[in-house]
C-alpha cells in the first residue's frame, strides 16, 4: 500500500510535467513479473527494477531505491554531480553528504536518500531477490549511486 512518501514521489514528478502513466508504460511497470521490494519499517527503504532504464538495449534493468538517509547512503559507492555524472564516493563527499542530512535534521526534515543501481543479468539471482527469505536483498547492500538527498516534512498526524 503506497504511502505518503510515495503519493508525494508522485505528485514531484507530475509537477515537473512528466505523466506517470507514460513513465510506467516505458519500463514495464504493468508487466506481471515487475520485481519490487516494498517498504517496511524492518527494511527502511523501498525498491523497484525497471526495463528500459538508460536505453542503450541488451541487458537494460536497474534498482531504484529510496529509503533512511543512513542506510540507503551507506549502501552507496558513488554520487551523481551536479552535472549529473557518475562519481566515487570520497571521505570529504562523505562528510558533505552527512553535513546535508544533518542540516536537514537540524530544520526538522526527515531525509530520504534515493539512489539507482544498474543491474547484470542474474546478478543476485534470475529476479535480483536472493536471499528470498531475507527482508534486505543482497541487490540493495552496495554498489548503488546516490542521486539526491531528500528534506520532507513529517507532519504528525
Amino acid at each position: 500500500m503506497p504511502g505518503a512518501t510515495d503519493r508525494g514521489m508522485v505528485e514531484l514528478i507530475e509537477r515537473g510535467g512528466t505523466n506517470k502513466e507514460d513513465v510506467r508504460k516505458k519500463h514495464n511497470v504493468f508487466d506481471p513479473g515487475f520485481i519490487s521490494f516494498p517498504f517496511s519499517s524492518k527494511r527502511k527503504r523501498m525498491s523497484t527494477i525497471i526495463e528500459n532504464a538508460t536505453g542503450q538495449g541488451g541487458y537494460d534493468k536497474r534498482l531504484l531505491i529510496k529509503g533512511a538517509s543512513e542506510i540507503v547512503k551507506a549502501c552507496c559507492s558513488h554520487y551523481l554531480d551536479e552535472n549529473g555524472d557518475r562519481q566515487d564516493f570520497n571521505d570529504a563527499k562523505q562528510e558533505e553528504m552527512d553535513g546535508v542530512i544533518h542540516k536537514y535534521a537540524e530544520d526538522a526534515l526527515r531525509t530520504i536518500v534515493i539512489a539507482y543501481k544498474d543491474l547484470q543479468e542474474g546478478e543476485c539471482g534470475e529476479k535480483h531477490d536472493e536471499p528470498e527469505a531475507a527482508d534486505v536483498k543482497d541487490i540493495e547492500k552496495s554498489g548503488l549511486t546516490l542521486i539526491a538527498i531528500i528534506g520532507i516534512m513529517d507532519i504528525v498526524r
